[in-house]
């Protein structure tokens, strides 16, 4: 089940020689597997490419996140940066969400995903139902879907925290945003 797989590359792996990525990005895209870009806004990646690449996801770095609150800068970035994943089709994470106060800003920017350790610290697999059940009790009914999915019926489109699409996520530290 490729579609289950999201690889992510960062900008700078990108950037390296962009014909042989862009042709080997296709190859892996046309096999089912989602691609993410990483640590968007920290590397030296142009906007023309950006268009070009198979990319599902585009994930904000946390450099922008830290300051949110306030930094009307950062935030006006962040807004920018959401703005344009979203014209060019592609989910948008933010990584490093920390506050509630992050979180609020990031759901009125059209913020698709976060993922921080305002959710949960990475944990080991075994520990991870007790983590889902938790982030479920928390967040319910908060602005966060921290439902645990089930494989075999989770659909695309699916408000759970891990749909097929853009790819389920092998962590507890990222959930989707409700609109």
């Amino acid at each position: 089940m490729p579609h289950r797989l999201e690889l992510e590359v960062t900008e700078n792996a990108l950037m390296g020689n962009i014909a042989s990525t862009l042709a080997l990005l296709k190859q892996i895209r046309s096999l089912g597997v989602s691609l993410s870009i990483d640590d968007f806004g920290t590397g030296y990646s142009s906007l023309a490419y950006l268009k070009r690449l198979p990319l599902n996801t585009l994930k904000i770095d946390r450099s922008f996140i830290q300051d949110i609150a306030k930094s009307t800068q950062d935030m006006e970035i962040v807004q920018a940066i959401i703005v344009m994943a979203h014209t060019l089709h592609l989910q948008v994470v933010t990584e490093g969400v920390e506050t509630a106060e992050q979180q609020q800003i990031l759901e009125r920017c059209g913020c698709d995903y976060l993922q921080g350790y305002l959710l949960s610290r990475p944990v080991p697999l075994p520990e991870l139902q007790g983590v889902l059940d938790e982030l479920n009790q928390r967040h319910s009914p908060a602005p966060i879907n921290s439902q645990k999915p089930d494989p075999d019926t989770e659909r695309p489109g699916s408000r759970g925290p891990f749909p097929e699409s853009p790819a389920h996520h092998a962590d507890a530290s990222t959930a989707q945003l409700t609109r």
